[in-house]
């Protein structure tokens, strides 16, 4: 018997098998397993060996140095958790915090030390290393020509003070990079007073309106995390203790987003918007001269200040905001004081994106 098939006797064959397969649980037994397989090591990570412990520390990463509770098995730390009521960071803990434990087996991550010698790296074992700087710190502090110096790529971390000690103890240079956005504004400021360095102070749980011009305070400025923390736990007491975040800058950033108000800007015109604001708050008696008068030199007392603006001219740029708007930021609402403000030197811009524009 001769068996004829045709374009259709195929057609529907084909189709038959599909929609079978698709009906069965064979395809999606298959994409069970191999997501499962794909996610698991190829052999499964053991504990560390040792008794359960809880140790208290500073994380090493930054400059911030927020307090980390260490579960350990043994010497093995196996998870990080934030500290409450810490001096620094008082419960906050930013996301590389959380996760540093897991550092430990990045592919990136020095695991020996190695020599440079005539541009080609050579691996060698720690004795060798320590043999090897003992002798060179020993040459340098005989030979009053050569010098040593300890650079610090990320200075301000606890790690930091080691390299300090290290240098002074040995009479080498702690070279670190040059200062840069506030670390800047901080030196500078250092140099008109006698009192050595001098740091940031800014206690945002005592303030109830953040304004921020370009300054990331909800992801990465200052100590990571505690201003969203702190906004977070406002919410729970009545509106007009509540912590509002204001952030004004060119383009809509992380911090934008996580910010309660959003005010776009056109770029370099931060310090216009913001002479905007101090106009309305001095020109309606909204801001507080006794204050004012205990914390600056030559307040003005006049019943005429403060002046009258001066009628901008052509060739100057146009604020992005009209006045009426800069006054409703001002004024709305009034009762949310203490305010604090915070921003960059240099404003980042990200050419070529579209501003968005609320209304006034």
């Amino acid at each position: 018997m001769k068996l004829e098939l045709s374009r259709r006797d195929l057609f529907l064959a084909g189709g038959g098998a599909v929609a079978g397969i698709a009906l069965s649980p064979v395809p999606w037994k298959l994409l069970d397993d191999l997501s499962i397989w794909t996610q698991q090591p190829p052999t499964p990570t053991p504990r560390p060996a040792g008794p359960l412990a809880f140790r208290f520390t500073s994380c090493a990463l930054c400059p911030a140095a927020c307090g980390l509770k260490a579960r350990c098995f043994g010497a093995q730390p196996v998870g990080f958790a934030a500290v409450p009521g810490h001096p620094a960071s008082d419960g906050g803990l930013c996301p590389l915090g959380l996760t540093a434990h897991h550092l430990a087996k990045h592919p990136l991550r020095a695991t020996h030390p190695e020599r440079l010698s005539g541009g080609k790296r050579e691996r060698i074992d720690r004795a060798t290393a320590v043999a090897t700087l003992s002798a060179a710190l020993a040459a340098c502090g005989k030979d009053p020509k050569r010098t040593f110096a300890v650079v610090d790529g990320r200075p301000g971390r606890s790690l930091s003070r080691t390299y300090r000690a290290l240098a002074a103890a040995t009479g080498g240079l702690y070279v670190t990079p040059p200062a840069a956005g506030a670390a800047l504004s901080l030196e500078a400021l250092a140099k008109r007073f006698d009192g050595g360095a001098l740091a940031l102070g800014v206690d945002t749980s005592k303030a109830r309106r953040v304004v921020s011009f370009g300054t990331p305070v909800l992801t990465d400025a200052g100590t990571p995390g505690l201003l969203a923390r702190q906004r977070a736990e406002s919410r729970r007491r009545p509106a007009a203790e509540r912590i509002e975040v204001i952030q004004v800058e060119a383009t809509r950033g992380r911090s934008a987003a996580l910010a309660d108000r959003y005010i776009p800007i056109a770029p370099g015109t931060e310090a216009a918007f913001a002479l905007g604001l101090a106009h309305v708050l001095l020109d309606e008696k909204l801001a507080d001269t006794a204050f004012l008068d205990t914390r600056t030199t030559g307040w003005p007392t006049s019943p005429a200040w403060p002046p009258a603006s001066p009628r901008p001219s052509s060739s100057r740029r146009p604020a992005s905001r009209p006045a009426s708007s800069r006054r409703w930021r001002a004024t709305s609402p009034p009762t949310a004081r203490p305010s604090s403000s915070a921003a960059t030197r240099r404003p980042r811009l990200s050419p070529g994106r579209p501003r968005r524009r609320s209304p006034p």
